[in-house]
């Protein structure tokens, strides 16, 4: 049952499976009833009924016989086949191809073993969804509906909607979904605990508050009657978060309870997040702010991280820490970013989607030959200039974005090399002097007079012993840029007051060299030319 809530993100998923029960059930009953000539070996029924609740041993047991199976008639091949295929559903392991499943529902709907088709049908929706294809998914679920009675279809009805809240379809979603919870109100508390939880979650994401807080509020009513604490305090969450969006701040409270006072100790991301709105809304930035850090440390979602990270950037403008929200900023722009390209790789899947579909609409007619490649032209022509205007797009919101960075850069690196400069002469001395102090130093004077580049050991030994000096020297420095191990073992000797044609024998490079490499690292931070000497000056303000 844990499974199922692993698979949304939600919460929900761990009751994936209590959907699919009565359909293992009946798909056995199915199978045991027989249908006319067609007999199965006990094996296969051994499995089909292990497959229920102990899929990876279903999934041995059919690897065990699969020499076996080679000798069988046809009919008990294919039903050997689609037992894994339901083996590995049942065990969550993704649909690589459809090759098998396809080859499945054209040979049962060619025969007369009926009772199998909608499972083939269902099976194939499975894997469409495995895969990405939201349109052939759509396609053999409709197909699964209209076939049979072996697989109940209120389990049909849910995976639809939640199918169409997926691609943003939120009208078609709350149809199925309410098609779903009508077909278990006379069979199953727990499906009426997701279909309902299903219905506000759907709302939600619509804006449509009303609805959402009252079928979350039913599903908090029965997931109390049934004591589902897991779904309660999900549930209980989801609601105090719409109340905040809504301003009901007392109310979010009261929802919350006992549990909010013991956010920070928990890893409940659902409560974290309502509980840090809340405060963040409340005038408690601080509290927010100790929330937001300790969601970061749970495993999130891109997009979830780059909401904390734009959350805390906020805050701490608000408060004016401008160096925490240069931090944020960075992360925010990072992760934005990575969810950029995921949405455009995304984009990019469900157009290859749509093509894949005609092409197997276009196999299926005759003596169209010519038609078809006019198409498939077409087809590629229009998903490049797609891609093209994709990438444009994104390319011109990334260097919007990236101006930001550099000119925000820009300032922080004022900053710093006005705060080094306001430093009195003894201070410098007294840092430097601390640093000659140092067992490396003594090593680099001595490569120096003996004209040899320093060992491996040698810079390990001087990168600890720099940022034991100068706190988060490494780490403030990765933040500018990209640099390599060659770029860092000059900034390196920077800091300890190198000049560039000592610089240049450590390092066993030309002193043109140094300077090139300088002058390219305050380019590549930030965007614009520099002289060795700026780079070199903000070094030492690091």
């Amino acid at each position: 049952m844990e499974q199922r809530f692993k698979k949304s993100g939600s919460g929900i998923d761990l009751w994936i499976h209590c959907r699919m029960r009565q359909l293992y059930i009946l798909i056995t009953v199915c199978i045991l009833m027989g249908c006319g000539e067609a007999r199965y070996p006990q094996v296969l029924i051994e499995a089909d009924s292990l497959a229920n609740l102990k899929p990876y041993q279903a999934k041995m047991l059919l690897q065990n016989v699969e020499k076996q199976m080679e000798a069988e008639p046809e009919h008990v091949q294919m039903f050997y086949q689609l037992l894994r295929i339901k083996a590995n559903d049942k065990s969550m392991e993704p649909h690589l191809s459809d090759s098998t499943i396809l080859r499945l529902v054209d040979y049962y709907e060619r025969s007369r073993d009926k009772k199998l088709l909608k499972q083939a049908y269902y099976y194939a929706a499975r894997t469409y969804i495995s895969m990405k294809d939201a349109t052939l998914a759509e396609e053999y679920f409709e197909k699964a509906l209209k076939t049979g009675d072996t697989i109940s279809n209120s389990q049909i009805y849910w995976w639809l909607g939640d199918l169409y809240r997926k691609q943003g379809l939120y009208d078609l979603a709350i149809e199925k979904l309410h098609r779903a919870y009508l077909g278990e109100q006379q069979e199953d508390s727990v499906e009426q605990l997701i279909d309902l939880f299903s219905l506000g979650r759907t709302y939600r994401e619509m804006e449509r508050y009303d609805s959402c807080i009252h079928y979350m509020q039913e599903t908090f009513i029965l997931a109390s009657a049934l004591k589902d604490s897991s779904m309660m305090r999900t549930t209980a969450s989801a609601i105090a978060d719409v109340a905040v969006r809504y301003g009901q701040y007392d109310y979010a409270r009261r929802i919350l309870g006992h549990r909010l006072a013991g956010a920070m100790a928990t890893n409940d991301v659902d409560l974290l997040t309502s509980a840090a709105s809340l405060y963040a809304k409340t005038g408690m930035e601080d509290s927010a702010k100790l929330l937001y850090r300790r969601m970061l440390e749970q495993s999130l979602p891109n997009k979830t991280k780059r909401d904390v990270y734009r959350s805390l950037l906020s805050l701490n403008l608000k408060q004016r820490n401008i160096g925490e929200a240069y931090d944020n900023l960075l992360y925010y722009e990072h992760f934005d970013d990575t969810v950029r390209h995921d949405d455009i790789s995304e984009q990019l899947v469900k157009m290859n989607s749509v093509y894949d579909y005609r092409i197997r609409e276009k196999q299926a007619e005759q003596l169209r030959a010519e038609n078809e490649r006019k198409q498939m032209w077409i087809g590629g022509i229009a998903a490049l200039l797609i891609v093209v205007l994709i990438s444009s797009l994104w390319y011109i919101s990334y260097s919007h974005q990236r101006q930001t960075i550099l000119r925000f850069k820009i300032q922080k690196k004022d900053e710093l090399i006005a705060h080094y400069q306001s430093k009195t002469k003894q201070e410098k001395e007294s840092t430097q002097t601390s640093i000659e102090q140092t067992g490396i130093y003594r090593y680099i004077q001595q490569a120096i007079l003996d004209k040899r580049h320093l060992t491996n050991e040698e810079w390990q030994l001087l990168d600890k012993t720099v940022n034991q000096i100068f706190k988060g020297f490494s780490a403030r420095l990765q933040e500018l840029c990209r640099i390599s191990q060659h770029d860092y073992h000059i900034c390196l000797l920077i800091k300890v007051g190198m000049l560039p044609m000592n610089i240049a024998t450590l390092t066993d490079h030309s002193p043109e060299a140094i300077s090139s490499t300088r002058r390219r690292l305050y380019q590549r931070a930030f965007g614009q030319k520099g002289t060795p000497k700026d780079w070199d000056s903000l070094i030492l303000s690091l």
